[in-house]
Formats: structure tokens, sequence, C-alpha cells
């Protein structure tokens, strides 16, 4: 068994005659799967007092994410349901802004790698899941952020971004009117989930999105991703980072093609009039970004 483990690349050698996992999905699906033998109640041989503490740690996201697979696999739809029920119960006793958009975030996670087995929640756990959702966006406007404090709201935020942040998905509803002009800016800035698509379409394959200039950066093979892109994937709602002026550029030009609306950066003269004009300053702060149209 061991000679085949090690003909497989699953595991290698290390220091000292021992072994670890080559690949730590591999670890981390075995740890899922040792969780879903488990029993369903709260004693401390059971699934739940081991993962509730740990639902939305950084270093457990792969095993967490992986588990409601495993327990699909193990035992069916009423094990996954008690699992999400769990999770959304802190909303019964607890409805802080902070505390519901940990919860919708980390409910989002467990359900988005569920997809691919058809399972469809319980009505009720659905509807509970969707009003915390909707009510968790308030944490993004300047009354909601007033409630909660700052680390809280990075906490909920990137658990959000985790789990599917809904602000994403309406971008295209996201837009603000700049009076004096005929331009819409978006309110939120380009985050790490909008740029990953271009990324992968790929776009810094096709010439036509960018500037002879930027083109040339590519064509050397200077870039093919943002800078520190792998890391920048963990956060998916934050706004992305450590890219160029050319590579913003082509950005918008990807996306002019897929919203089949003219996408461009602001000129100087139009980020002035958006600083200027009669817009509270509290939305100001959310304006910054590099795409509009």
């Amino acid at each position: 068994m061991a000679t085949c483990c090690f003909g497989s690349g699953i595991i290698e050698m290390i220091s000292g005659n021992r072994v670890r996992f080559w690949h730590l999905t591999f670890q981390e699906f075995l740890a899922a799967l040792q969780l879903a033998w488990l029993g369903d109640g709260d004693g401390e041989e059971d699934w739940w007092p081991i993962l509730e503490g740990r639902l939305d740690d950084l270093q457990w996201r792969e095993t967490v994410e992986l588990f409601p697979g495993c327990l699909l696999d193990e035992g069916g739809e009423g094990r996954v349901d008690k699992l999400l029920s769990r999770v959304l119960e802190p909303l019964e006793k607890e409805q802080g802004l902070g505390t519901t958009a940990r919860v919708a975030g980390i409910t989002g996670r467990l359900l988005q790698p569920l997809t691919v087995y058809d399972y469809k929640p319980k009505p009720a756990i659905r509807e509970r899941y969707e009003a915390a959702l909707e009510r968790s966006l308030a944490i993004f406007e300047p009354e909601g952020a007033k409630q909660v404090a700052i680390e809280t709201r990075i906490e909920a935020a990137e658990a959000l971004g985790r789990g599917g942040d809904p602000r994403i998905a309406l971008v295209t509803k996201n837009l603000i009117d700049v009076p004096g002009t005929e331009i819409k800016l978006a309110k939120y800035l380009v985050t790490v989930e909008e740029f990953q698509p271009f990324v992968e379409h790929p776009g810094y394959e096709v010439q036509d999105f960018w500037d002879d200039d930027g083109w040339k950066t590519i064509a050397d093979g200077e870039s093919t991703a943002p800078g520190d892109w792998d890391t920048q994937l963990q956060t998916p709602n934050r706004p992305v980072v450590n890219i160029s002026w050319y590579e913003a550029r082509a950005y918008c030009r990807w996306l002019s093609e897929v919203w089949r609306k003219t996408v461009r950066l602001p000129t100087n003269d139009e980020w002035e009039k958006a600083a200027t004009g009669p817009v509270s300053v509290g939305e100001h702060a959310a304006n910054r970004t590099a795409s509009e149209f």
C-alpha cells in the first residue's frame, strides 16, 4: 500500500521518515470525509462541535467547503439540512448586521459546491438564507456601517465574498449618474471576482483589448495576471490591486464587449464633476472605481 501511494504521487517523503500529502486538497477532502463519518449530534464526538468555531477559519476553508458534499454522500440531504440549520441558528438569537452578514456568507459558501449535486435546501432554510443575505447589504451603506465596528464589517464582508457577494451580481444596477455629464459611475470598486473572468477569458491573450505599449508588456511575458493573483483570489470581493493602467484599460474594453455598452476609465474633468456634484460625502467614498459607462 505504501509503495502504491508513493508511486502515485499522492504522498511524499519528508525528513525523519515522515510523509505528507503532496496536494493539500486531498488531505482536506479526507478531513471532511472523516468529519462526515461522525455523528450529527452535539457531543464531543460529533462533527458540529468541531466545525462550529471554524466555519470561517481560512485554514479550514477547503475542508468546510468539501464537508457538505461528504455529508450528502454519507447520509443524504437530511444531514446537509441539519448543517445549514445549525449555521443559520445564530440569527434566531442575534440580529446584528455583523452576525447576519457573516452567517449569510458562510451559508452561501456551503451551498455553492452543492449545486453539482442538484441539492435544493428546504424552503424554510432557503428563505432564512435569502433574508439574511438581503439584510446584510446594509453594512455597506452609511447608516448600516455606523452600527457595526470596522473590524466586524471587514470580517463580514469577506465572509460574503467567499459565499457570493450579492453586490457583484447586481453590478450593472450599481451605477450612479454623475451630474453635469452623460456618464454613470460604478458605485463600488472593481473586485477580484469581477476581474477574474477577464484573466480567465483569457483577456491577457487577446491583443484587441490592449494599447500597443500595454500589449508589448504582455508579448514580452511580463504579465499574465495582476500581481500576487493567487493570494488575491482568496478574497474575491476585495478591490483588485496590483494592476497597471494598461490592464485597467484592457479590462474596460473586455467589459464593453461583455455588457455591449461602452465602458472606459473616467477623465480628470469627469472625476472633478463626480467629486464636487450634489452627492453626499458617504456616497463619494464608495465611488472610486475603474469602470464606468
